[in-house]
């Protein structure tokens, strides 16, 4: 083989001997004479300076040389056929010609325009070759150079670890993958995927450092054809292969995959950070493969469940390495395998939300500090394509703020932001004010965590102590009498026996259920309390646009009509929706439980305690609405609860508003992902309050609903606070103020500003934007 040298006169001789004519090289390269095979090796030596109108024909001379010899009987499953040395030595040729043409196209940029169609088209009649050559490789046990399979092999690894032979065929067959109509259906049943899986187990179990690129190419064919397998049962059969492969344990596969993790870990330099990235990327990109491939529903794959067992504790070291990642996108035009690298972590961290997606894994990724990786990004947010993005879009908006129904994740998101904005100023109102694909789901979390704040806030000062512990037959609070727990469900309180009794007719058909959601969702009787606040506030703060719900279903729009309401929770925004009553006692109409909960065993106590609730709603005469609550579970999946609320809580604003403020932020949308028309409420003021650091009076109020802001002055002293601390601040004083008004008030008859709903007239007409 010619050294290909730049430097080497004799092979700059050839090279423009070749391009002056090439084509009659091309057709002799095809016979079967000495002479033909030395032009055979000239071709192969120089196919990436081909001329692109002679590619098809270099590449067509190629494939007839893996056409020929019988090679029928060989089975990548069975021992290794007889050297077959009238062929081997055209055929390798041929296989290394087709590496070399493709190569050059073989990067990110430039994978698109290789000529990937005339491959995958004669793909049936050199696979067989393909495989030969892999096979022999890996069943090598001396380095090529001492045991060649042909003496061109020798020649070609003398020019360095690209020119291997099992690297030559991992780029072949990963070239194949870009024709998805052949690599997914062909390619997967000719055995390729087998050998595959091999290679990359020895690659793990290599006792010789793989070098970086074989590694990533390697692993980033295995990626794929896990991509391409169809359906869970064949994704699960191949994860059986591969954990045959590397001994039947996960763990030293799991381990050879965090080698990058940890490695960019310890890096201290860019430089450093820069060079793990092909082997991070391709990393992430097989672990995404295996977690997500061969799940069962909810449950997730047999590698997913190894992966990512909390006894590993890999949250904080993803986070560690993303923020290092991020750290380099300082300017607009990072470098693109840094894009990459952030991209893939990204993605890494939706996949914990599989597997370890509880309120108390979201307060840890927020307390590591995963707010600062987007603080990062804010320098270079102009550099940063939507596609990089998406994924770090999806963690903030589907994952973390599908959880701001739990109060400990409200804590944990509330303190996250006030941290940001108290130490990296600049980079927070950068995320608030570039345009760039972060902008709206970093405005709709902040949004969303402030107006949840100030919920949390009134519900602290108001309902905290009586609803943290309240005998549930009687409603004695903790603070008159002693409560103990049931002693089934270890969830409901009593303050005697004489309660327990009276409530086990009601308690009996809900007594198994609360256990198990209890267990698995890591329930709480004061999280169940505070999740009916908050559906309660939301159902008031959007009853305009439920009002109007109700009236498109002729089943829903009638005064004396059983309504019910559905909150589903695991959208950002939540998802909200009108239905009769009457549909909750029916199971093919009603919106069953979700997510991973064992709730097969209790679904006819389930169904008994939604017929209680109906005939409870149907007592009521139209007094009395049901709600049902969707959140977000443990381990990726949801629970659902039922609720009575009092109609006579509601009250209609008659000055609503019909459109909100920011029509792409909005808080609640209908099953098609249009807004609900809001009213303002108490948590409006609030809000208002904060962004000015001072309490307006209601002139002021009508003002700034007026969009008049401009008359109004911020107290400058307070703004040297973060907004999270002057939202605490507007809830303390407006909830002493609102105390103190209802002492002068009290026993008033009739007065409206006794009503707990009471909110100025002028502030109902426009509802303040929280991001100003």
């Amino acid at each position: 083989m010619h050294c290909v040298n730049a430097a080497c006169m004799r092979c700059k001789v050839e090279l423009i001997l070749y391009l002056s004519d090439p084509r009659p090289r091309i057709a002799s390269a095809a016979g079967s004479n000495s002479t033909s095979l030395e032009d055979l090796r000239t071709v192969v030596a120089f196919g990436a300076f081909t001329p692109a109108r002679l590619i098809e024909e270099v590449l067509s001379m190629f494939f007839s040389h893996l056409s020929a010899g019988d090679q029928s009987t060989f089975d990548p499953t069975k021992p290794l056929p007889p050297h077959l040395r009238t062929y081997e030595t055209r055929s390798f040729l041929a296989m290394a010609g087709i590496f070399i043409v493709f190569n050059k196209y073989y990067t990110p940029k430039t994978i698109d325009a290789a000529p990937v169609k005339p491959l995958a088209r004669n793909w049936t009649k050199i696979w067989k070759w393909i495989q030969y050559f892999l096979y022999r490789a890996l069943a090598r046990t001396v380095p090529p150079a001492e045991a060649p399979i042909t003496p061109d092999e020798a020649s070609f690894t003398n020019h360095g670890e690209e020119y291997v032979t099992l690297n030559m065929v991992v780029v072949v067959v990963t070239l194949i993958s870009y024709e998805p109509s052949v690599f997914e259906t062909v390619v997967a049943n000719d055995g390729t995927y087998d050998l595959v899986l091999k290679l990359w187990a020895q690659t793990v179990f290599s006792n010789a450092a793989a070098s970086t690129n074989h590694y990533r190419r390697v692993t980033v064919l295995v990626a794929s054809c896990f991509k391409s397998l169809k359906g869970p049962d064949a994704s699960r059969d191949m994860q059986s292969k591969l954990l045959h492969e590397v001994g039947g344990d996960w763990e030293p596969l799991i381990a050879f995959l965090l080698k990058p993790l940890r490695s960019a870990a310890k890096c201290k330099t860019s430089s450093d950070l820069y060079s793990q990235i092909s082997h991070l990327e391709s990393s992430i990109s097989l672990i995404k493969r295996l977690s997500e491939n061969g799940s069962e529903g909810s449950k997730g794959s047999v590698f997913g469940k190894a992966f990512f067992n909390p006894k590993l504790n890999l949250r904080p070291l993803v986070v560690n390495v993303l923020k290092k990642y991020t750290a380099m996108c300082d300017n607009d035009h990072p470098r693109f395998m840094v894009l990459l690298a952030v991209r893939a972590i990204f993605h890494l961290c939706l996949l914990f939300f599989l597997y370890q997606g509880a309120a108390g894994f979201v307060v840890k990724l927020l307390g590591d500090g995963i707010l600062d990786a987007y603080a990062n990004l804010a320098s270079g947010l102009r550099g940063l394509t939507d596609h990089v993005l998406e994924p770090a879009v999806y963690l903030l908006n589907e994952d973390i703020s599908t959880f701001l129904t739990d109060e400990i994740v409200i804590t944990a998101a509330k303190n996250a932001l006030h941290r940001l904005e108290k130490d990296r100023k600049t980079e927070y109102q950068v995320l608030k004010e570039t345009t760039s694909g972060l902008k709206e789901a970093w405005l709709y979390f902040t949004g969303h965590v402030t107006a949840r704040v100030v919920l949390k806030g009134f519900y602290d000062s108001q309902y905290r102590k009586e609803d943290k512990r309240s005998c549930v037959s009687c409603w004695a609070p903790m603070t008159e009498r002693m409560l103990r727990k049931c002693s089934g469900c270890r969830f409901v309180y009593y303050c005697s026996r004489e309660c327990q009794r009276e409530d086990w007719g009601c308690h009996k058909q809900r007594c198994k259920s609360l256990a198990v959601e209890a267990n698995l969702c890591k329930t709480k009787a004061d999280a169940s309390h505070f999740r009916i606040h908050l559906a309660t506030l939301d159902i008031r703060r959007h009853l305009p646009g439920f009002l109007a719900l109700a009236q498109r279903n002729p089943l829903t729009c009638s005064d004396d009509a059983l309504l019910a309401f559905c909150i589903n929770y695991l959208h950002a925004p939540p998802q909200f929706t009108v239905f009769p009553a009457e549909d909750i006692a029916n199971d093919e109409n009603c919106l069953k439980y979700t997510g991973n909960l064992a709730f097969d065993q209790i679904e006819e106590e389930e169904r008994a305690r939604r017929s209680r609730i109906l005939d409870k709603a149907r007592e009521g005469k139209g007094t009395l609405w049901i709600v049902q609550i969707i959140c977000r579970g443990y381990g990726g999946g949801s629970f659902s609860s039922f609720e009575i609320l009092h109609r006579e809580d509601f009250e209609f604003l008659p000055a609503s508003v019909m459109q909100i403020s920011h029509p792409n932020r909005p808080r609640a949308v209908d099953e098609d992902g249009n807004a609900l028309a809001i009213q303002c409420d108490f948590h409006d003021i609030v809000i208002t309050d904060a962004i000015f650091g001072r309490t307006l009076s209601e002139n002021e109020l009508g003002l700034y609903a007026e969009g008049s802001s401009s008359q109004l002055d911020p107290n400058s002293a307070d703004q040297a606070k973060t907004f999270i601390e002057r939202v605490d601040d507007a809830v303390r004083t407006r909830h002493r103020l609102r105390t103190e008004a209802l002492e002068q008030h009290l026993g008033c008859e009739g007065c409206v500003e006794c009503s707990s709903e009471y909110v100025p007239w002028k502030l109902a007409c426009a509802s303040p934007t929280i991001e100003a």
